[in-house]
């Protein structure tokens, strides 16, 4: 008599263990694999249905996340614009008092309008280049007919400009 798997009660205890350990072996490296304790909605229905609307929210959550991160960064970037143009406006209103000295020759007066077109030309640059991810939120909108043309019809300083007006009343 030959001594077989299907005769020898041992043998055969010991590969239904063999068997169950080998699933529960493929079912470890199945969550190593995957990191998730429910890998499909075979090993638990209602917790992988759970689980699917979580990575559902978690997915739309760093979405809004990009689009909040992306706003900052344009928000920075008008900031940063809104700066440089406060600045140039200082150095506008500068040479707008400077060219109002009745004392200045043709030659000083048409060096100061050239350095207030300049500096003109620089906030029209900065409106221009301050974008981000194809934002600009320093340019006006289109439908206000304003354009980068809109500085060159700046006025040029007056050969003379006015005297000061004098307040009656307050000598």
């Amino acid at each position: 008599m030959t001594i077989g798997v299907h005769t020898n009660k041992s043998a055969l205890t010991a590969l239904q263990n063999l068997n169950k350990t080998n699933d529960d072996l493929a079912d470890v490296q199945n969550r190593v694999n995957t990191g998730l304790k429910i890998a499909n909605a075979k090993d638990n229905a209602a917790i992988w249905a759970i689980a699917q609307g979580q990575r559902a929210d978690i997915g739309a959550l760093a979405a809004v996340r990009l689009s909040l991160e992306r706003a900052s960064s344009i928000s920075q970037v008008s900031l940063t614009a809104g700066d440089t143009i406060s600045d140039l406006l200082v150095q506008l209103k500068e040479k707008v008092v400077s060219a109002m000295d009745t004392s200045l020759d043709p030659n000083s007066r048409t060096a100061l309008d050239s350095d207030f077109k300049a500096i003109l030309n620089q906030i029209t640059q900065v409106v221009t280049n301050a974008s981000f991810d194809g934002a600009n939120s320093c340019s006006p909108p289109p439908f206000l007919g304003f354009g980068s043309s809109s500085w060159a019809s700046c006025r040029q300083f007056p050969a003379h400009p006015p005297a000061p007006a004098r307040a009656s009343g307050w000598e």
